[in-house]
């Protein structure tokens, strides 16, 4: 259950931020079509939106599916141990999806015409010159998506939220804003252009996003002579497409089912009321973005739920993204059903007729947003096929009742096919779900949830309704505002069952800027302080991920100078989740991992380390050392300012049992707190804290000592302390500084963070590659 809540807790912290970049992209797109409607007569508008329903619909066939196949295939081999296939997923998905979009980017350039033609024949030139503008950028409009989920997969949404929620929607409106202002005449391909310009920029950024993630990926095989968790398969590219395919079809059947309306009532009632049409319906936006950031939040972790057959985690993480989604979009559509005449007038007089469309649709929007993120569900059981089967029986039945609807009712008619189509494909994955893995959206968050909202934002704004008109305006504000103040009570009372608690951070939790305590063996024997070791102290931009680049580099090169001839067998000592062990694969013959948490070697093996992973107890014998073999590599991280003395013998000792002469190997051992490094200014104002512990290099060498070793070689890997990285404006300047001193050995003396290499005292002077093997260790005396 605790690991339940755990995964809770990171779906929600990592779904705020998410979810702010989801209300500033809905906000911003709202305002673009607000602009784009007053800047442009009705029929352009209309015009506009009808090719931009063409642009997102080719654009979802370039895509592939791999928006889904990504983030699901990523997660499951995460969870299955495989993630040495991971660089392998990324280059099946991404490859296709390239070249499928300059095809498809090719396609709607020629094929614009005729659509022109179709959509627009009182001005087919025009829009046929926009599509082709849209044409242009729609292979970097696609690259940008898919990047972007590979980073989700991966268990980042920051690239997502900066560059696909903030950056392009913000540089749409400035573009939007500058021609409202600007333009004198108005013409469609200024407007179509800077729509589809802000691609090329977010592009780049999710390019270099998601290789950043991928730079700690394990190697694509590992090395011979390790183990593996699961054997590598030759078939991942027909198992990702398989899962995949049906994906790609239903994602171009999704997009259809939200864009193709616009198209057919441009085609059977005229672009005047396809303007109205897609006016009236901007608000589905808002629950389209909030499910959409919700489901990007969650779907890695429900792969992984899914994969482990955890149906207790995939009902807790299912219900309260619904109850979230509750919570952040009906209060959305029963106010714009209840004041859609306010609404619909900001736009211009002449879309007020939309008034019964807004009031449909918002009826449909409550009940689809009640069901959650089925559809994620459904594909991250690997039902894709399912899927696909409900979004076509939803888009057929849209288009038959849009043919028989529009031509009597016009917009109306549109509004009511979509509604049909949309409870179609809400309704009937429900079921699906119930019976395959065994949960519903239905718990006790998503009903009290959707009980504050109908009272808050239904009720209360329709009793104004009754109020004179004279004094309607004012009643409506302030029951707006009791609403309001209603709703923000209530989720404050039922914060815990609405799942709120999980945004909320314990003071226990807070980060300690890369530093650990004393009682390291207490600390790490459960799993959320194992995850949040992982990826908060090691999360990207931290002092102790800055440091571990710069030491993989140093250690590997070390490894391939001292062992030129035969590689060693590493031996990690307090592996942890097995770092020191990820930096050297594939440079090591065999590899192994000792611990004492159970937590800490069960996320290892979660990570895809590639080595044998012991557990050892806390105290008493030594541990036995596993394997034979030299020479020998003994690594210890960050194990030093973890553990009392008694602690820190008992590791030597280990390490001296596998190297009991000069010729045996190497031991590299990490302090990450010198004494005589700029983080010792702090010491007096840390007194006391028993996150900030250091060791001198005289102590370092004394401790090494006493097991006879003799340290050959220092060197240092940060200067500047840990509290630079953890100030944004200072973090440019930390890293410059850094990645020029730590190649520089003298500068080991100040620095934060320093790897001492050893090598037992004694013994003939010879190469480490032709060393014979180290004696077998068996039941070595206890450490007085």
């Amino acid at each position: 259950m605790a690991a339940t809540l755990g995964s809770l807790q990171k779906v929600a912290r990592g779904g705020v931020a998410n979810l702010a970049g989801a209300v500033a992209a809905t906000t911003m797109g709202v305002l673009v079509t607000w602009l784009a409607a007053r800047a442009l007569p009705p029929p352009r508008a209309g015009a506009l939106f009808a090719a931009l329903a063409a642009f997102v619909l080719v654009s979802t066939v370039a895509k592939l599916g791999t928006q889904t196949g990504l983030v699901y295939w990523i997660a499951r081999l995460r969870a299955l141990d495989q993630a040495h296939l991971l660089r392998r997923c990324l280059w099946l998905a991404i490859a296709p999806v390239v070249a499928a979009s300059v095809v498809a980017g090719a396609g709607l350039f020629l094929g614009a015409a005729p659509l022109a033609r179709l959509a627009d024949p009182g001005n087919p030139g025009e829009f046929a010159t926009a599509v082709r503008v849209l044409a242009g950028f729609l292979p970097l409009a696609v690259a940008t998506d898919t990047l972007l989920a590979a980073t989700r997969g991966l268990h980042s949404v920051r690239a997502t939220v900066v560059v696909d929620k903030l950056l392009r929607p913000g540089l749409q409106l400035a573009g939007f804003a500058a021609l409202a202002v600007l333009l004198v005449e108005p013409d469609l391909m200024p407007f179509a252009l800077a729509m589809v310009l802000p691609y090329a920029p977010a592009a780049a950024l999710a390019g270099l996003a998601l290789r950043r993630r991928v730079r700690g990926l394990p190697p694509a095989s590992p090395s011979p002579g390790l183990p593996l968790s699961a054997p590598p398969s030759p078939g991942l590219g027909r198992d990702f497409w398989r899962f995949t395919a049906p994906r790609a079809v239903a994602g171009v059947l999704q997009t259809a089912l939200q864009r193709v309306d616009v198209l057919l009532v441009a085609t059977f009632a005229g672009v005047r009321a396809a303007a109205v049409y897609a006016v009236a319906g901007r608000f589905v936006v808002v629950g389209q973005f909030a499910n959409q950031a919700i489901a990007q939040t969650v779907q890695s972790r429900l792969a992984e739920a899914v994969a482990l057959r955890d149906r207790g985690a995939t009902a807790t993480l299912y219900q309260g993204a619904t109850a979230w989604l509750v919570l952040l979009v009906w209060p959305v559509h029963l106010l714009t059903a209840v004041f859609a005449p306010v609404y619909l007038g900001l736009f211009g007089d002449g879309y007020r007729a939309g008034v019964p469309v807004v009031a449909v649709l918002a009826a449909a929007m409550l009940v689809a947003s009640a069901c959650g993120t089925v559809d994620s569900v459904l594909a991250m059981a690997g039902r894709t096929s399912w899927n696909l089967y409900n979004v076509a029986a939803a888009l057929a039945v849209m288009i038959v009742l849009d043919v028989l609807l529009i031509p009597p009712l016009g917009a109306l008619g549109a509004a009511l096919g979509l509604a049909a189509a949309v409870l179609l494909n809400n309704l009937v994955p429900i079921v699906q779900v119930g019976r395959l893995v065994g949960v519903h959206p239905f718990g006790a968050g998503t009903v009290t949830a959707c009980a504050a909202a109908v009272t808050c934002f239904g009720v209360l704004p329709m009793v104004s309704l009754a109020a004179p008109p004279p004094w309607r305006g004012f009643a409506a504000l302030a029951l707006v505002a009791l609403g309001i103040a209603g709703y923000a009570a209530a989720c404050w009372r039922f914060r815990g069952v609405l799942g709120l608690t999980a945004l909320r951070r314990r003071h226990d939790e807070k980060p300690r800027r890369g530093n650990m305590r004393e009682d390291y063996t207490r600390i790490f024997q459960n799993l959320t302080a194992v995850e949040k070791y992982e990826e908060v102290v090691y999360a990207p931009d931290t002092y102790s991920s800055a440091v571990n680049r710069r030491q993989r580099a140093y250690l590997r090169s070390l490894v391939a100078r001292a062992f030129p001839q035969r590689r060693p067998v590493q031996h990690d000592f307090a592996c942890g989740t097995g770092r020191a062990i990820r930096i050297l694969h594939g440079l090591v013959r065999d590899a192994h991992g000792y611990d004492t948490s159970a937590a800490m070697l069960e996320r290892a093996r979660a990570s895809g380390v590639f080595a044998h992973l012991h557990q050892v107890p806390e105290s008493g014998r030594l541990p036995r050392p596993m394997g034979d073999g030299a020479p020998a590599l003994v690594t210890v991280f960050r194990l030093l300012l973890n553990v009392g003395d008694d602690v820190r013998d008992r590791a030597i000792g280990f390490a001296a049992s596998l190297l009991p002469h000069s010729c045996s190997g190497l031991l590299v051992i990490e302090n990450h707190g010198n004494r005589t490094s700029v983080r010792h200014l702090r010491h007096r104002r840390r007194a006391g804290d028993p996150w900030f512990n250091e060791l001198s290099h005289a102590e370092v060498d004394l401790l090494l000592a006493r097991h006879g070793f003799t340290v050959v070689e220092r060197r240092g890997f940060a200067v500047c302390p840990p509290g630079a990285y953890a100030r944004r404006w200072l973090r440019p300047v930390a890293r410059l500084v850094d990645g020029l001193a730590w190649r520089i050995p003298a500068l080991a003396g100040v620095a934060t963070t320093v790897l001492y290499v050893a090598r037992r005292t004694g013994g003939p002077d010879l190469d480490l590659a032709t060393a014979p093997a180290a004696p077998a260790v068996t039941d070595l005396p206890e450490l007085s």
